[in-house]
């Protein structure tokens, strides 16, 4: 067994499977457990879930040469927020408008486009993936303290009708 910084690395395919039957048990579907049966021994795995963190002038731009990545391919962010499903669209949207405008000009070229996307996009996703981050860290906090001042006032505060836009909505220009 190899041990790593988030547990134990399991990797004997009896217990992987017993752990896979443990988290389906109490579905309804039992075609789950045939499935589990059924997976063959070399090809079950389970692997701790980590952030990949973008860090301001050190991380890598979302593009090489004429690849271009969008959504969690390039920020990936915890779900705390709902919004990286939205952020995917954003990018979409951005880079073909980014695209389209060096497609118009003759000075602008597709890595040009690309490199303006992830200038303009950077600004967006980067604090809303540290945000999504911190919310889940507090929102999954069993700390007594942690606690009371997230139920009591933290909470309360963020779920007010009119804070909760401000970070969620993006208009395009």
């Amino acid at each position: 067994m190899i041990v790593n910084r988030k547990g134990p690395w399991i990797t004997d395919p009896s217990i992987l499977r017993q752990q896979a039957k443990e988290l389906v048990r109490d579905w309804p579907v039992t075609d789950m457990l045939n499935l589990i049966n059924l997976t063959a021994d070399d090809t079950l795995t389970r692997n701790p879930l980590y952030d990949r963190w973008l860090w301001p002038l050190i991380s890598p731009p979302p593009y090489i040469g004429r690849t271009v990545l969008v959504g969690d391919a390039w920020h990936p962010m915890t779900p705390n927020m709902g919004q990286g499903a939205c952020c995917a669209l954003e990018d979409s949207i951005v880079l073909i408008e980014k695209l389209a405008e060096a497609m118009k000009s003759k000075h602008i070229s597709v890595e040009d486009a690309f490199k303006a996307y992830g200038s303009e996009r950077w600004r967006r996703v980067f604090p809303l993936t540290v945000m999504a981050n911190r919310v889940g860290a507090l929102s999954q906090s069993e700390n007594t303290l942690i606690c009371s001042v997230r139920n009591n006032i933290i909470l309360p505060k963020l779920l007010k009708p009119r804070t909760m836009p401000r970070r969620a909505n993006y208009e395009f220009e």
